[in-house]
């Protein structure tokens, strides 16, 4: 049976995926197939002339991913859009499982399959699963890295953030809020967009029986278990982008009281960064901060429109997640450990001074 949906397959140099992805795709029988190619040069939008139906959009440029997935909700001929990466290969019925899920809770407006992956030694685990707010703007995420088996649920859960790489959306709700932050390019805009349908009332979850496979992850981003993975580029986007994030979508009140916070996270992000030879990025990224200002305020404006929440009843102080392979040696755990104490006992402090807001 089709489903009344529109795919939107995110696609930029993705030859050694994209195939396996739309073969994956049709059999779920979505509605539409639409392909946003940002200015690919290995060939790749080719292959969508061997699905019928299927049809490509071409951007021209790397615009990123936010712009792409915005470009392909704009064209979709329906209102539930799957947003999916190119690299992300469906498993039997998980289209079926996310659109049941979608169509049981009006106010679900954003909803995310499992993703899985290999390890090194063919074990099966579950990358992406969803996850909860922290207040240094970052995602605690669930079941990271566990074994499929052992991981928590089997049906809907309710979350904070939706990990963007494949997700059913209500695609008037997305645009009501904002839409994926485009400015961001790519890294934190899942994490503000889940958090812009959050102050704004509905819901945002994880489909644990929809179940997909993650093949590759973005080149020059993606870390898997390796420290050598962590590139000067991811350095550059989370100091410009975690700081987008916040100072668009926190209350001023709140980005006062919980300055100390950010300052010892930045503090230990700063070494790490020293550390892995990336300073230079770092501080690109913060001067690309402070040039996009303007933009920060075009997003407040639009938080401002839609907000129902106040900061107290979304943000907490969950554990951290760090990368496994990303904090090998003693010292290294002993820092996580130390900033998570920390961290911890500063929100437990103000956090009944940030503004609970409406009830919803």
């Amino acid at each position: 049976m089709v489903l009344p949906i529109s795919a939107v397959v995110v696609n930029f140099n993705g030859r050694d995926y994209l195939e396996s992805c739309l073969t994956a795709l049709a059999r779920e029988e979505p509605a539409e197939i639409l392909v946003v190619d940002s200015g690919s040069t290995d060939g790749s939008p080719a292959i969508v002339d061997r699905f019928p139906g299927a049809r490509c959009i071409e951007l021209g440029a790397n615009l990123g991913p936010a712009a792409a997935r915005n470009r392909g909700m704009r064209e979709a001929e329906h209102d539930l859009v799957l947003l999916l990466d190119n690299d992300v290969e469906l498993l039997d019925g998980c289209l079926r499982r996310l659109h049941e899920h979608i169509e049981s809770r009006r106010q679900l407006a954003l909803v995310q399959a499992r993703s899985l992956l290999n390890d090194a030694d063919g074990h099966e685990l579950v990358h992406y699963d969803g996850g909860s707010f922290h207040y240094l703007g970052l995602v605690s995420l669930r079941n990271w890295y566990v074994p499929v088996g052992e991981a928590n649920g089997r049906g809907l859960a309710l979350t904070d953030v939706a990990i963007s790489l494949c997700c059913l959306a209500r695609r008037d709700e997305l645009v009501r809020v904002g839409g994926f932050d485009k400015a961001m390019f790519i890294l934190f805009e899942d994490l503000a967009i889940s958090h812009a349908l959050k102050l704004a009332g509905y819901e945002v979850g994880v489909a644990e029986d929809a179940l997909c496979l993650h093949k590759g992850g973005t080149k020059g981003l993606s870390v898997r278990g390796e420290i050598k993975g962590y590139s000067p580029h991811r350095s550059f986007l989370h100091s410009r982008n975690r700081w987008l994030f916040v100072t668009a979508q926190y209350e001023w009140r709140s980005l006062l009281l919980l300055a100390p916070g950010f300052l010892v996270y930045g503090l230990v992000h700063l070494a790490f960064v020293i550390v892995s030879g990336h300073l230079l990025a770092w501080i690109r990224g913060k001067w690309a901060f402070v040039r996009l200002l303007g933009h920060v305020r075009e997003r407040r404006r639009i938080v401002a429109r839609v907000r129902v929440r106040g900061d107290r009843q979304l943000l907490g102080s969950p554990p951290l997640s760090f990368n496994p392979g990303l904090a090998s040696s003693g010292l290294k755990r002993f820092v996580e450990r130390a900033l998570g104490l920390t961290v911890d006992a500063w929100f437990a402090l103000v956090r009944p001074l940030l503004r609970r807001g409406k009830v919803v």
